[in-house]
């Protein structure tokens, strides 16, 4: 008897801290999404990870824009979040207009992570042209010297 209820105790400590920390679960209902949400946000998980989790169980971008959204995270974030998990722009549009977002700000939020990302391509693509190995210097190519080529008269003048 005395060795059976260490394991007990430790099963019931078991049951109570995952239902403590409980993660997104197909079937939640709004109130249980947000409060996931919630508790997320409360133990440092960015909202890209919360939404990365969320979809991760199955759970609607929609569903999850309006957890994000009442649990306190803002339009920006939220957006932001969901594009960074992988969701489609379409989509995210459509979940956020769903969460009450106006059209005119989902779409222009979406436009604005599309340009930033577009231009961090852009700088690691010329970051990665303007390397190279060997190199001596700026300007040097390897071949000849300074002056070399002639500048002389042409002949006949």
């Amino acid at each position: 008897m005395k060795k059976l209820i260490p394991l007990l105790v430790a099963g019931l400590l078991s049951l109570f801290a995952s239902t403590a920390w409980a993660a997104f679960t197909p079937g939640m209902t709004a109130d249980q999404l947000k409060s996931e949400v919630t508790a997320q946000k409360a133990a440092g998980k960015s909202a890209t990870d919360i939404a990365k989790a969320g979809l991760g169980a199955n759970i609607t971008a929609g569903d999850l824009a309006k957890a994000m959204l009442g649990s306190g995270i803002d339009t920006s974030t939220m957006i932001n979040a969901l594009l960074g998990a992988g969701v489609a722009p379409v989509v995210v549009q459509a979940a956020a207009v769903a969460a009450g977002v106006s059209p005119v700000v989902a779409a222009d939020t979406i436009r604005k992570a599309a340009d930033a990302k577009a231009a961090a391509d852009a700088k690691a693509a010329s970051d990665a042209k303007g390397f190279s190995f060997g190199t001596t210097g700026k300007g040097s190519t390897g071949a000849g010297s300074s002056g070399s080529g002639g500048g002389g008269k042409a002949s006949g003048s």
